[in-house]
């Protein structure tokens, strides 16, 4: 499709078309690509809006609200405060490689939970899943911007 759509291959009216297409194949790819970014796009066809940051704690409407309750709601944002904690303690390299190994496990374990919740038709849960999904997302990236404590540059990453 995208060697179809190519911009280079088009000329006059038709190269603005192929523009449009080309781009809207790529932003279709990125999604396909990204858990988070494909449980959210799945979500909106079910008529669910997610903000591209939302959280559990949203507008206080929200908060319990989430199908699953307050407690959930709060044992997830402690596990989170406590990884976050432990990202800023680390000392090294491999304290970090410990805690993205334990991270990718939470990541993974969100996206076969959000695999069978998509497939009973569970938007409800699929949508608390997806906001899950996010916080473990955002740790991983804080984990991958980890600079050793002292160094002042980011360590490199196998």
């Amino acid at each position: 499709m995208q060697a179809q759509a190519h911009p280079d291959r088009h000329q006059g009216a038709d190269k603005a078309k192929a523009e449009a297409a080309s781009s809207r194949i790529n932003d279709a790819y990125k999604t396909l690509l990204s858990p988070l970014a494909r449980a959210r796009y799945l979500l909106s066809l079910q008529g669910v809006e997610m903000a591209e940051g939302e959280s559990i704690v949203g507008a206080p409407s929200e908060i319990g609200s989430m199908g699953g309750g307050g407690a959930m709601d709060a044992d997830l944002l402690m596990e989170v405060m406590e990884v976050r904690e432990s990202v800023e303690a680390a000392g090294s390299q491999e304290e970090i490689g410990e805690l993205k190994v334990e991270n990718d496990a939470r990541r993974k374990a969100c996206e076969a939970r959000l695999d069978e919740l998509f497939r009973a038709g569970d938007i409800d849960g699929a949508r608390r899943e997806t906001i899950r999904l996010g916080y473990w997302v955002n740790v991983g990236t804080a984990l991958d911007a980890w600079e050793k404590p002292g160094d002042g540059r980011v360590s490199e990453h196998a």
